[in-house]
């Protein structure tokens, strides 16, 4: 698979989520969600950091 074939995967992943959220889920754990994904979100930008450093 390619980088941008897995971005793509991601994206439509991150849509079914965000639509089954919506639908199906009480708000109290929306917010536990939403903390979740946050969390998800640093980490993944810390990844991202390491990696542009051992690109250069």
């Amino acid at each position: 698979m390619k980088f941008e074939d897995a971005g793509k995967a991601i994206d439509r992943e991150v849509a079914k989520l965000g639509k089954y959220l919506d639908k199906k889920v009480k708000p109290a754990t929306k917010a536990e969600t939403a903390k979740l994904l946050r969390r998800a979100s640093r980490q993944l930008l810390r990844m991202a950091r390491s990696l542009e450093k051992t690109a250069n």
